[in-house]
């Protein structure tokens, strides 16, 4: 599929009101889902969370390319990141497939790119819905809907996802926080008297940043019982949430 009209539009499609309206609701347009992984011990992951059982449970599996990475390679902007990296399930899969804008993979090629793509800084993001109908491996230097996020931010924000960053002080050295802050998209971790801490309403929950911690420092826990959010069903309710609340704002 020829993306070479993506380019141009890409800056002014984000910077305006579309962009704008992706998180001034209460219902977020995409999640984001943790590095199970990192994981603390005692947090247990929500089905609809765990990118592997996500993608155990489809029957097809298609790759797709990033359409915000696309857009930033006709743009000159190519980051490295591969570009097939964005999964589609399903219903969904078979459209894709059948009009040319995926290919049909196995679901450990799926997971390989998820795994690979957390290794490579990269944050998977679905869509917002309890079985996701999309599964994307987003990098920060590319993807429109963190670019939106950091660019306005609003109601949904803070319910991205369900999990934080905690930093263990006793494990913390402090000396190497570039590592973990350059891992993350929001500055969510900060340097606070030789220690890193977490700025919790800024956290995505994506768990980069545990993995790359040298001392083991930093782990994600899930957020309160009444601080949970459970998405809609369906994709399309989501989106008739959206229209709902910006109706009656």
């Amino acid at each position: 599929m020829n993306l070479n009209w993506l380019g141009g539009l890409f800056g002014h499609i984000l910077a305006g009101g579309l962009g704008q309206k992706v998180y001034e609701t209460d219902t977020p347009f995409y999640r984001t889902i943790p590095v199970k992984s990192g994981l603390n011990s005692t947090s247990e992951i929500l089905p609809y969370d765990d990118a592997e059982a996500i993608i155990n449970r489809k029957e097809t599996v298609a790759v797709a390319k990033c359409v915000c990475r696309a857009a930033q390679v006709e743009l000159n902007n190519d980051c490295g990141h591969p570009l097939e990296t964005c999964l589609v399930f399903d219903d969904y899969a078979k459209y894709y497939v059948e009009n040319g804008i995926s290919r049909l993979i196995t679901k450990e090629e799926a997971l390989d790119i998820i795994k690979t793509g957390e290794k490579e800084g990269r944050i998977t993001q679905v869509a917002n819905s309890q079985d996701p109908e999309v599964m994307c491996s987003c990098c920060p230097c590319s993807c429109g809907i963190f670019i939106v996020l950091k660019m306005f931010g609003g109601t949904s924000e803070e319910v991205v996802s369900n999990y934080y960053s905690q930093v263990s002080v006793d494990l913390c050295a402090g000396d190497c926080h570039e590592v973990c802050q350059g891992r993350c998209l929001t500055e969510a971790l900060q340097l606070a008297q030789g220690k890193i801490e977490t700025n919790v309403s800024n956290c995505l929950g994506c768990g980069l940043c545990v993995n790359s911690c040298p001392n083991g420092a930093i782990s994600l826990v899930r957020k309160p019982q009444d601080k949970l959010y459970h998405p809609p069903a369906t994709l399309f309710a989501a989106y008739e949430k959206m229209e709902e609340y910006r109706k009656v704002k």
